[in-house]
């Protein structure tokens, strides 16, 4: 009797083993779970849309349950830059390459900041949409790195600064200055470099600020857009920041929303 009480027990184990390798085999696109995600996966790799994600994230314990980028857009250690984006055009520039940002060249309006044709709510700066979150097309994370990602919200980048979640302090990793942000609730860290900003042909502030886009319009000044701003003294939020100012993205991971 107690040798098949051994067996049920060998064979219930195996049957949990085979059920959890069916479900890992069934989780397409590597988020932990098995839902309408993995099937959306499915359908974009048949029709040539897959992209292949193999960004890295961290767990912060923030409020919203988003997850950060380890690194910038275009960089492949945290304490790179990255590339340099206007916001709302999902075409990204290195500190290296030659582009002029500026009204000229920004892709939402029509050569000047009272022209916008998209992501306008004040007559007096363009066509008014009342669009002010950017579209998934027009989202340099989301673009980039498919569907997962997208850039953040400015209450998700005020968790950052937020005493009650984290605490930062200004660190150099391996030679780049930047500001470290550790989670209190969990002790994970990010680490974002003090890349500068790219006005014109110029690139400036390296070592000194950084930025990262959010994906919020300034409503009260249409020709800006909301950013993360870090600097030695601390990280805050501006609000304004020309949207033709070639500034980094930091992607946040979304399972669900």
């Amino acid at each position: 009797m107690r040798n098949l009480f051994l067996l049920l027990v060998m064979l219930c184990g195996m049957c949990v083993q085979q059920a959890n390798a069916q479900a890992l085999r069934c989780d397409v696109n590597g988020d932990g779970c098995v839902d309408m995600s993995d099937v959306n996966e499915v359908i974009n790799t048949i029709l040539g849309k897959k992209i292949v994600d193999t960004h890295e994230f961290v767990d912060l314990g923030l409020p919203g349950g988003v997850l950060w980028a380890t690194c910038n857009i275009g960089a492949e250690n945290p304490e790179d830059y990255g590339k340099y984006f206007a916001w709302g055009d999902t075409i990204g520039y290195t500190r290296d390459e030659d582009h002029n940002f500026y009204w000229t060249t920004y892709k939402w309006c029509d050569g000047r900041y009272d022209n916008m044709n998209k992501y306008c709510t004040d007559s007096g700066y363009g066509t008014v949409d009342n669009k002010v979150i950017l579209d998934p097309e027009d989202d340099a994370a989301t673009a980039c790195w498919g569907s997962n990602w997208r850039m953040p919200t400015l209450q998700e980048i005020s968790y950052l600064y937020d005493d009650n979640y984290t605490s930062t302090e200004w660190a150099t990793v391996n030679g780049v200055d930047g500001c470290m942000i550790t989670s209190k609730s969990n002790g994970n860290s990010m680490f974002l470099p003090a890349t500068g900003y790219r006005s014109d042909t110029d690139l400036s502030f390296t070592g000194t600020y950084g930025f990262i886009w959010t994906r919020e319009l300034n409503v009260n000044d249409n020709s800006g857009a909301n950013v993360l701003y870090i600097y030695a003294g601390g990280i805050i939020n501006r609000n304004g920041d020309n949207r033709y100012y070639g500034i980094p993205v930091r992607a946040v991971r979304v399972l669900s929303e």
